[in-house]
């Protein structure tokens, strides 16, 4: 498979994954993506959201958030770190002039279709969207690269998600293992889980990495990941829920 002149047979396709690292700064959002380019990334991820249409008002506080310090109920602090959608365009033309490919997560139809007629080179669909079949039919049906994270799926949800693709006549999926915690122990990244599902789906494997430095990264792709996808901030001590959990510029270089 190929993600924008990447040949994943034969290269890793890293990722510096900004999610809501951006605080809703535009500014922000396009240093990190120069010191993205920088540090060697080959792409760079950001998550397209509304919180009204996926997230209830009534949404649990998540205990890493809450030894953070952080008052506000959980749909008010998503509220406040949705991307303004008209950046997509000027986000994805800077990219480009920087040498670094943009991809996204998009959580609804809206935001994928605005991306298609961008010429979004992938998909990357967020754990807790695994179960959204619908969401992931309407993504391969464009026929681009669907990388599917897996954090909290059992082998039926997998199952379900890549037959969602190949209803839609799109083979290009790639399996990300992935710890749903933040930062995630070492102790529990269950990397052989990537063998067993290329076994299992016949699909290329990566790692959605959430644990604190590089080593597991690098221990991932020793295991046979193609892709790594990894948190990026330009400082962990910036306010926002993700930034503790993300490499700063020098340890995305380094790995």
């Amino acid at each position: 498979m190929i993600i924008d002149n990447i040949d994943l047979g034969k290269k890793v396709l890293i990722i510096a994954e900004v999610g809501n690292n951006h605080e809703g700064n535009f500014e922000l959002a396009k240093q990190m993506i120069d010191q993205a380019a920088e540090s060697g990334a080959d792409a760079i991820k950001f998550q397209s959201f509304r919180a009204k249409e996926h997230y209830s008002k009534h949404t649990p506080g998540f205990n890493y958030l809450k030894e953070q310090g952080y008052q506000q109920s959980t749909y008010e602090l998503i509220c406040s770190l949705e991307i303004n959608r008209d950046w997509h365009a000027l986000l994805i033309d800077y990219a480009k002039s920087m040498g670094i490919t943009f991809i996204s997560s998009p959580c609804d139809t809206d935001a994928v279709d605005q991306l298609v007629e961008l010429n979004i080179e992938a998909f990357k669909v967020a754990s807790f969207d695994l179960p959204d079949v619908c969401l992931i039919r309407h993504m391969a049906k464009y026929g681009k690269p669907v990388i599917l994270s897996t954090g909290m799926a059992d082998s039926a949800g997998i199952k379900a998600a890549i037959q969602a693709c190949y209803k839609e006549g799109n083979e290009n999926i790639i399996l990300l293992q992935c710890t749903s915690l933040y930062p995630a122990p070492a102790h529990l990244s269950n990397l052989a889980a990537m063998k067993t599902m290329h076994k299992a789906f016949d699909c290329l494997v990566g790692y959605s990495d959430h644990t604190l430095g590089i080593h597991v990264a690098v221990a991932a792709v020793a295991l046979g990941a193609c892709v790594i996808e990894k948190h990026f901030t330009l400082d962990r001590n910036m306010p926002g829920p993700d930034h503790r959990a993300s490499l700063e510029p020098g340890e995305l270089r380094e790995m």
